[in-house]
């Protein structure tokens, strides 16, 4: 069987190819295409990827994976590109199509320009619900006071951002209404899906983690005592501003804690350029950083490697996820993966991950009095250590490479024998 994927970003090998640095997400995808690879070594396999660093349709095959990369759909390239989807379709064949993710639109127009293959959507994030939470719990009259003559200019404030979404929703719809077979993971996908395309067959797979996060364990002795690891806060669906209305409850009880964010949100900028391209909602962080005199507990990373964030979770006293809205976090599994302490807002899909209590804990997303509670619980080891490897346990088994390589390969196969 040929099988094409559709990756909404450049997978490590072609990235090291074309000379970009890699990707700090989506390292996940290449682990489990790795492992499918592994278990079902009969099939070929293909990966399309779209970056405006190539001006053409480039191809080349690398540990017999053929990689094609061609330049993201828009106005001025529309029929040079589907030009190019359809000499990918001529060249490769491919018996099924799948999708990695409906948040960006060149899938949809891959689809329009092949009607006539097989396809299968991975839902990651849904878009077109996403966007009701963009700019959930801020003050939009300070954000309007925030955002500058450059985001204008360039269309880049906080409400474009929403509009993004919403605009990007639209085409997701209808790339889900367009396809026969979707895989998802949670409730919250399956429930979403089934009310877009009730027509579509529904198909369960976990996700498989990146390499790091499997063989290593968290441990007490180890850790930084009094810290907390947040692995993003620059959108601000991450809900970074409710965690910092959290963070003053806890320091009251821990004066000693501090918080280190592991993507890059430069927050102090000291080069003109720096300070003219910071953003509305990077000025109503600092804001609140400010306001509730917490510049001397905040670290954050320019952005983390695989070994550098699978290091900051073991040193971390606490993992904590703060989303407004979320299918499954990597984030949360690779936590649980490394038996870390973790605590996540109970929005979207995370309910099919954590039994509070059990293999985590969870607070509703609007109440940071409920999160600083958890979190000075976990400062003060009150809570049973039980937890900590009954997590671990069902992170393994959820996010097993032979058992979710298995699980695809059943479902490449169930779809292609169906035909």
């Amino acid at each position: 069987m040929n099988i094409l994927w559709i990756s909404n970003i450049l997978l490590p090998d072609i990235s090291l190819y074309l000379n970009q640095p890699v990707s700090f997400g989506g390292g996940w995808m290449f682990s489990s295409l790795s492992a499918i690879k592994q278990q079902g070594p009969n099939n070929e396999y293909a990966v399309l990827c779209f970056s405006n660093i190539v001006n053409s349709l480039i191809t080349k095959k690398i540990n017999n994976i053929t990689y094609y990369v061609m330049p993201e759909f828009c106005k001025k390239n529309r029929n040079q590109n589907i030009e190019y989807c359809k000499i990918i379709t001529k060249s490769f064949n491919p018996n099924l199509v799948h999708i990695h993710g409906t948040e960006q639109e060149n899938a949809y127009y891959f689809l329009n320009a092949n009607p006539d293959l097989e396809y299968v959507v991975s839902i990651q994030g849904l878009l077109s619900v996403c966007s009701r939470y963009y700019l959930s719990h801020l003050n939009r009259i300070r954000l309007l006071k925030y955002t500058t003559i450059y985001e204008l200019i360039k269309h880049c404030t906080i409400f474009d951002g929403q509009k993004s979404y919403k605009r990007k929703g639209k085409t997701e719809l209808k790339l889900i209404q367009s396809v026969n077979n979707i895989i998802g993971r949670t409730e919250w996908d399956k429930a979403h899906t089934w009310a877009i395309n009730s027509n579509a067959t529904y198909y369960f797979c976990n996700e498989t983690l990146r390499p790091s996060f499997y063989n290593k364990k968290w441990e007490y002795n180890n850790c930084e005592p009094y810290s907390i690891f947040i692995s993003q806060a620059k959108n601000p669906i991450k809900g970074f501003h409710v965690f910092l209305k959290a963070l003053p409850l806890i320091i009251e009880k821990y004066p000693q804690t501090r918080v280190y964010i592991g993507s890059s949100l430069d927050l102090n900028p000291h080069k003109l350029k720096e300070k003219i391209k910071m953003g509305s909602y990077a000025k109503y962080l600092r804001y609140l950083i400010k306001k509730y005199n917490l510049e001397d507990k905040i670290v954050c990373y320019n952005g983390l490697s695989e070994a550098q964030m699978c290091n900051q979770y073991l040193r971390c006293n606490v993992f904590v996820s703060s989303s407004a809205i979320e299918n499954s976090p990597n984030s949360v599994g690779e936590a649980q993966l490394l038996g870390v302490p973790t605590i996540s807002s109970y929005v979207g899909g995370v309910g099919s991950m954590i039994t509070h209590d059990k293999t985590g804990f969870y607070y509703r997303y609007d109440e940071p009095e409920l999160l600083a509670y958890h979190v000075c619980n976990i400062f003060a080891g009150n809570y049973s250590k039980s937890i900590l490897e009954q997590e671990q346990i069902e992170a393994q088994r959820r996010h097993d490479p032979k058992t979710n390589a298995l699980q695809m390969l059943n479902i490449y196969n169930t779809i292609y024998n169906k035909k």
